[in-house]
């Protein structure tokens, strides 16, 4: 995988990098789970890989990225979506597992 890393410099200019990352192999562990279907909900991943190492690849900070997963109806469609490419999962399987992580939080909310 290529990154784009820019920084904006003292003096104004814009810089950048190119970096070279290995995905996480935790991620394709994940996505072999979700297809043996031990993980049905969303909040399951963080069980195998760290919230802190999805965070960063996604580009939140960890703070904000437990908001989202204590409140799963507040995460855009677009971030869900990247995040099933990060563990190379189609859109609709991704869209699943947070719509079962929904009705999980909605059933707990209204008890």
């Amino acid at each position: 995988m290529v990154t784009l890393i820019w920084r904006i410099l003292p003096n104004g200019f814009l810089y950048i990098s190119q970096q070279t990352m290995e995905r996480d192999p935790r991620y394709k562990a994940v996505k072999l789970l979700v297809e043996d279907g031990q993980i049905t909900l969303f909040n399951e991943m963080f069980r195998y890989i760290p919230k802190s190492v999805v965070a960063a690849d996604l580009g939140k900070q960890n703070i904000r990225f437990t908001m989202l997963m204590k409140h799963i109806d507040r995460f855009t469609l677009k971030d869900l979506f990247l995040l099933g490419k990060f563990f190379e999962l189609d859109e609709k399987k991704m869209f699943e597992l947070a719509y079962q992580q929904y009705l999980q939080q909605k059933t707990k909310k209204s008890v």
